[in-house]
Order: C-alpha cells, then sequence, then structure tokens
C-alpha cells in the first residue's frame, strides 16, 4: 500500500446541520430570488427540473456554466451565471469532519503512505475550502474532483486519473468510500482494495469491498495489525 484515496462527503467530512438539504434548498431559492425576483415556487420548480437532468446525465459530470444553461431555461432567464448559485450556497455550508478523519491522515502520513481524495463534485474548490477550514487540506497530496475529469465515480476514467496523478499502480492503492454503486464498484473494478467506510448513504452495487469499517479509527486498527501489505 502505497497511497490511499477517499472519497469527501460521508467519508470525510459531512453537513453539520440535520437538515443540510432543506437548508441548501432555503439558500438557493433566496439566492435566486434576489437575482431574479421570481416567486419561490417558480425558483423551486427550475432547482429541481435542474437536479433531474443533471442527474439524467450521470456519469458525466456537468459543470456549473452547464447546469447554469439548465436552470437559466427552466427560470425563462437568459442568465448562465445563475449557476453560480449551487457552488455559492455551498459555501455557506457549515461541515464537521467525521470520526477519526484527522488522527488517519496523520496516522498515513507518518508511515509515508500518500493521500488523496476521489470526489464526484463539480466544484472541487469548495471542498478545498471545506478541507482547508477543518484543517486537513495539508494532509491530502492528490485532491482530484469529477469536475477535473469529466466523469463520476464508478466510472474507470477518475480513478485511473488519481492513479496517474500519484505515479501509482492500482496494486499499490487502497480506496475508501462510503457508497457500494460509486465506490466500491469503481475501485473493485480496476483491482483497487475497497474500504467500505458505514458513515453514509446505504446504496447497492456490483461488487463486496474488500474491508468495512464503521469510521476511520477501524481502519487505522486493521492496519495496525497488519492488515494491507
Amino acid at each position: 500500500m502505497k497511497v490511499v484515496f477517499f472519497d469527501c462527503w460521508w467519508t470525510l467530512i459531512k453537513p453539520a446541520r440535520e437538515d443540510y438539504s432543506d437548508y441548501l434548498m432555503s439558500l438557493r431559492i433566496e439566492y435566486l430570488r434576489q437575482k431574479t425576483s421570481l416567486p419561490e415556487e417558480k425558483i423551486r420548480e427550475a432547482l429541481l427540473r435542474t437536479r433531474e437532468v443533471v442527474e439524467a446525465l450521470y456519469p458525466r459530470e456537468v459543470p456549473v456554466e452547464e447546469a447554469g444553461r439548465f436552470l437559466s431555461l427552466f427560470l425563462g432567464k437568459g442568465d448562465s451565471s445563475l449557476g453560480r448559485v449551487y457552488p455559492e450556497t455551498t459555501r455557506k455550508l457549515p461541515v464537521s469532519l467525521l470520526p477519526g478523519v484527522k488522527e488517519t491522515l496523520e496516522f498515513l502520513k507518518g508511515k509515508g503512505i500518500r493521500t488523496g481524495i476521489i470526489s464526484n463534485t463539480p466544484y472541487g474548490d469548495v471542498e478545498k475550502e471545506k478541507l482547508k477550514e477543518l484543517g486537513v487540506l495539508e494532509l491530502i497530496d492528490y485532491p482530484v474532483f469529477s469536475i477535473d475529469v469529466g466523469v463520476r465515480k464508478p466510472e474507470p476514467g477518475i480513478f485511473l486519473y488519481a492513479l496517474k496523478r500519484a505515479g501509482m499502480d492500482a496494486q499499490d492503492a487502497v480506496h475508501i468510500g462510503d457508497r457500494k454503486d460509486a465506490d466500491v464498484d469503481g475501485a473493485k473494478n480496476l483491482g483497487i482494495f475497497s474500504v467500505l467506510v458505514k458513515t453514509g448513504e446505504n446504496t447497492d452495487g456490483i461488487h463486496e469491498p474488500d474491508l468495512v469499517v464503521n469510521d476511520l479509527h477501524e481502519f487505522v486498527e486493521f492496519l495496525k495489525k497488519g492488515g494491507i501489505p
């Protein structure tokens, strides 16, 4: 094991509010209401329709500008810059580290093991800001986001891009994430050792992980006992 890649949301960080989904929607409605003076219900409908279109394009990553064009169309406006609603409101979402994150990253660095992120997001700059605020960005060697590659997990392209950045082969890597469909399947399809951390959404997948842990503390204990040479 020479490099460990992590998913970001629900593996390293999580929203600090339980109502984060409703909170983000309210922030986005208010942002767009100020930009367009349109009624709340029209804005809500446009946001939901845009989400449906973006999800239908999966696994292709949709840049903010393209999402803005869809959103602008549904709002009846000709302003693709309205797509800035997504990163700007996500910046306002308070987040916290999940248990064992900093300790795990420090443990790996202390052993000379490289670290990286493989995350599905069209605005990686926001995720880096969040990680910096929480004091762990400097512990990440290779942050890789789907917007960098144009495809989302579990597509092999994003994993291959991360391996290339790290200068590693699949057999040198471990990937840790909370979703079977994106993280486990994506890693296993390339022969990367897969760890499922049970801190996020319970999703189905094709493959079973090589290791299941409740949090990252358990992953460190697994390594201390001689797991993954």
